[in-house]
């Protein structure tokens, strides 16, 4: 048997030098032994230190220092740069006296200490999180987009089509910023309805372990569509990421990934949230059961396996959450330090892979900050590195909207598609051409973000029924029919209850004044 290694899973991420990927000067390693401690032994062996048991299965050879190889990303070819020194709390400028002493295999005994480390807010820190206008982009010399104007295209028709043909322009042209509005602002587990260019409304399933729910929630899903006797039924619920992950079985996980597809095919899912790429940092974390490992290289190459089969059924997966996600409690808004070397080679390497190996189409962003930049609104996260060096074709869509402290202009420039919400389009009204804070290189990200969703839906089976004849028009389910009138007559009721209580009080006070 052959068992070959791509030599990038070799390199280091050289954060205060080269600022690339690098191959040391050295002796590599490598072995096939039962467990890892078989496997330490079998290398110590070959080194000259004592005697590992049984059959020896060690491959050795030697590099001379390369820092050009992989000065370009595996992804795309871009340039390999620094992009997160701002996360390392000793390289990021506010820091104040906050300083961090980082694990070091040189320096064990050095390095690796009891207890935590405790950091303070500085009031560069505390200006930093907040996101306001300071971070809106200049929009000197940038023009609005086209927009509203007629070209007769429907998004089907848009099919053959690569991404970068220049026919999408003119399609795009079409778009209203209404209906840009629409698509950057609604994503509560859906895609927004845009009936001017024949796009549908879609659904996406929430959780990384099949669909839970009942097959007859789709409209479009076969299961509906085929009037299924067993509609009503549920999806297979398969066992926790941490046990898929132990088989190391990568076809034994794609045909798994298949079987969700196929129960979100059949309930009429576009997108499944998930599936969890986050790390095993601790067994308190909250969604251990979502995630796969404590490695970012197994964790990415089995949800490879596992996006390459569900997308096999056109539906695109959100892999989650990105990036840094460990832990659930006061998650929202932590921010989160590392140095660029371990963020790059373990918990970006989760994403990374399955993006370059599997084509995965979609992120969740996380609710953590990457230092002080929320992890929605972090253009060198989410643009440079997710689109720039990964490759990425797909969208983003944030973490269950907290308006807290998630701001959706902000989000769109920076590269986050879609929130996990649906929201006023009153929040973008401002920017549009003609209003108070008109801004045109909010309209091109607002754009940017528009064609991102319009042509990830058009590859999926969001698009299942649709043709060049389709019609697409917005309806309003009877559901949410009863839900407004419910609403609204809760409403009146509270209100009706409020003046009788007033009333009520009224009138006791005036007795008891009549008897006094």
């Amino acid at each position: 048997m052959e068992i070959s290694v791509p030599e990038y899973f070799l390199t280091s991420y050289d954060a205060y030098g080269t600022g690339v990927y690098i191959l040391d000067e050295g002796t590599y390693y490598l072995t096939c032994a039962q467990n890892a401690h078989e496997a330490t032994n079998q290398i110590l062996a070959a080194k000259g230190f004592g005697e590992a048991a049984g059959e020896q299965l060690v491959y050795a050879t030697d590099y001379a220092f390369d820092a050009t190889t992989y000065a370009t990303s595996i992804g795309t070819g871009a340039d390999v740069s620094p992009l997160f020194a701002v996360a390392d709390m000793n390289r990021y400028e506010g820091r104040g006296d906050n300083s961090i002493v980082y694990y070091s295999r040189n320096n064990w005994e050095g390095t690796v200490t009891p207890g935590y480390v405790r950091l303070s807010m500085t009031a560069q820190m505390a200006e930093d999180v907040v996101l306001d206008d300071k971070d809106l982009p200049d929009a000197t010399g940038v023009e609005f987009p086209t927009m509203g104007k007629n070209a007769n295209l429907q998004l089907i028709n848009m099919m053959d089509y690569d991404f970068d043909d220049p026919t999408w322009d003119t399609f795009l042209d079409q778009l209203t910023y209404a209906d840009m509005t629409n698509i950057t602002l609604t994503g509560l587990r859906e895609t927004a309805s845009v009936s001017s260019v024949g796009k549908p409304g879609t659904i996406d399933h929430n959780g990384p372990s099949g669909v839970t729910q009942k097959y007859s929630i789709g409209a479009n899903g076969f299961a509906s569509v085929n009037d299924d006797p067993n509609k009503d039924l549920k999806g297979t619920c398969y066992p926790c990421n941490g046990i898929v992950a132990a088989t190391f079985n990568d076809k034994l996980v794609e045909e798994v990934g298949e079987l969700i597809g196929e129960d979100a095919m059949w309930a009429g899912y576009a997108g499944l949230y998930g599936t969890g790429l986050n790390i095993h940092r601790s067994p308190y974390a909250g969604r251990v059961f979502e995630y796969y490992s404590e490695d970012g290289m197994l964790t990415g190459l089995i949800d490879t396996a596992e996006t390459r089969g569900i997308q096999s059924k056109g539906v695109y997966v959100y892999n989650k959450h990105f990036v840094l996600n460990d832990q659930e409690n006061n998650r929202a808004g932590i921010g989160t330090w590392l140095p660029e070397q371990a963020l790059r080679e373990n918990y970006l390497r989760a994403f990374e892979l399955s993006i370059v190996y599997a084509d995965a189409k979609c992120v969740m962003t996380g609710y953590n900050r990457l230092g002080t930049s929320w992890c929605g609104a972090c253009p060198e996260l989410l643009i440079s590195w997710l689109r720039g060096e990964a490759g990425m074709k797909g969208f983003t869509v944030s973490d269950m909207y907290d308006a807290s402290y998630m701001v959706p202009v902000h989000e769109i420039v920076a590269g986050n598609d879609i929130p996990d919400g649906e929201l006023d389009p009153a929040t973008l009204a401002d920017f549009a051409p003609g209003a108070s804070k008109a801004n045109a290189a909010v309209a091109q990200a607002m754009r940017t973000s528009s064609k991102l969703v319009l042509y990830t839906v058009l590859h999926s089976r969001g698009m299942d029924g649709i043709s060049q004849y389709t019609k697409v028009v917005s309806v309003t389910p009877w559901w949410q029919t009863t839900l407004n009138v419910a609403q609204w007559a809760t409403l009146a009721l509270s209100c009706l209850a409020l003046v009788l209580l007033v009333l009520d009080l009224c009138g006791v006070t005036g007795k008891k004044k009549a008897k006094k």
